[in-house]
């Protein structure tokens, strides 16, 4: 049994053997030809006709394809499987953890918002697929940004939101500066090349009293000025 899982084996046998009830637990074991895997012990209790523990029956099983669906399944669940960012259930999940900051530990922060712009019209033109292929693609140039303290999710469609943890007018500034020309850089995907316009906005505040939908209803707000503005110029408000 593998070192870290062996008083959780030890205190499962205990509470069996006093229990006299069946039960299971999971832990490693070390397999001849597999090396460590996932085994499930379901334990039944055998005592005497004095009530005297006797042993237990055993039966093992190996539950690592059953393990690796889990940890699967439970990475689907925040992740979005197109562009491989964190999806809106872990955006909100993270905001939440953000504007839930102790007193002391509170710092500007930004979270961000960018559209792609006439994505229905690169749909329409170049097929889904192709669109599918600009996500993925703005996936990857917003995975390269990401640090410490700056972290990019989808939010649906052809929305993505950047949160930035430690942030300052500058540095956000910057931030959407060279996401801006990374995007306007020609790239070749399949057999067309493109660039990606994107118009990109949001806040940089200093208030921890929002609700996650406040907050991104703010962003939201930021990107729909700068849909409308002539230049399309990325745009912060400090609130």
């Amino acid at each position: 049994i593998y070192e870290e899982d062996a008083v959780v084996f030890s205190e499962w046998f205990e509470a069996t053997m006093a229990s006299g009830q069946s039960s299971q637990v999971e832990v490693r074991c070390l397999h001849a030809q597999k090396g460590w895997v996932w085994t499930q012990f379901h334990g039944t209790p055998v005592y005497d006709d004095n009530q005297q523990f006797l042993h237990i029956v055993f039966v093992v099983r190996d539950i690592s394809v059953e393990k690796e669906l889990e940890e699967q399944l439970s990475l689907y669940a925040y992740v979005d499987r197109l562009s491989a960012l964190p999806n809106r259930t872990a955006l909100t999940q993270d905001l939440d953890v953000l504007l839930a900051r102790k007193e002391d530990e509170r710092e500007p922060y930004a979270v961000l918002m960018l559209n792609i712009d006439d994505f229905k019209r690169v749909n329409e033109k170049f097929g889904y697929t192709f669109g599918d292929d600009v996500i993925r693609y703005v996936g990857d140039v917003l995975q390269s940004f990401v640090t410490a303290d700056v972290k990019a999710y989808r939010l649906a469609g052809d929305e993505f939101v950047i949160k930035v943890a430690k942030a300052n007018a500058p540095t956000v500034r910057d931030l959407l500066q060279r996401i801006t020309e990374k995007l306007e850089q020609p790239v070749t995907l399949g057999d067309i090349t493109l660039t990606i316009p994107a118009s990109m906005g949001g806040i940089i505040s200093q208030h921890y009293d929002y609700t996650v939908t406040q907050l991104l209803l703010e962003v939201d707000e930021m990107v729909h000025k700068v849909k409308l503005s002539s230049t399309h110029e990325y745009q912060i408000e400090m609130i």
